[in-house]
């Protein structure tokens, strides 16, 4: 994937498909800003399926600055997804609404360490004990956002905590090894292949 080995990387993945504003790439991108300065050597991976040109142009001006953000926009087979989710060191997603959460799931298997939503169907496998769970609030749609119409209710996470996660994370190796070993145990003991 051409990622430095000398970075600590957070990994976002989300497909266009799927609804941009449900994934809510933004937050995530948001909280690395709060997290981060620009030359920390922290870095930020999207990857980001089905994105036109415009969704991307969005997405890098929104890290201007930002020296260490990199940009995945291939279609990845089984085997190069799980390469990726294991290369990392966080996985991160600040959905509004998740249908399962596979890549959460999958990152924990492999014992990466995952912030996420405290919300929807991923806290039926994760727990603050397995994952750091960003809490959220109850916001109403204002309007159509494809499957999900106007006045339905989804979450908007809290920016500031994921963003917390993101620095505990890169700074306390217990906690990481603590929240790595305890994912992966769970993540065996509760769901199988």
């Amino acid at each position: 994937f051409g990622l430095p080995e000398d970075k600590f990387l957070f990994l976002m993945m989300y497909d266009k498909n799927s609804i941009t504003e449900r994934k809510n790439p933004k937050a995530v991108i948001d909280a690395y800003k709060k997290a981060f300065r620009p030359d920390e050597p922290a870095g930020l991976v999207i990857k980001c399926g089905s994105c036109d040109a415009h969704e991307l142009g969005m997405l890098r001006k929104e890290l201007e600055g930002y020296k260490h953000v990199y940009f995945i926009t291939e279609i990845l087979s089984r085997e190069k997804v799980d390469s990726l989710i294991s290369l990392v060191d966080v996985v991160v997603s600040l959905h509004r609404a998740e249908g399962f959460g596979l890549v959460m799931a999958e990152a924990m298997r492999m014992g990466t360490p995952v912030i996420a939503t405290n919300w929807s169907s991923n806290t039926e496998f994760m727990t603050p004990d397995t994952a750091c769970m960003v809490g959220y609030k109850m916001i109403q749609l204002d309007k159509d956002y494809g499957v999900f119409p106007k006045g339905n209710w989804w979450a908007d996470p809290n920016v500031d905590e994921a963003a917390d996660f993101m620095q505990r994370l890169y700074l306390d190796k217990d906690l990481y090894k603590t929240l790595s070993e305890k994912g992966q145990r769970h993540i065996m003991n509760t769901l199988s292949m």
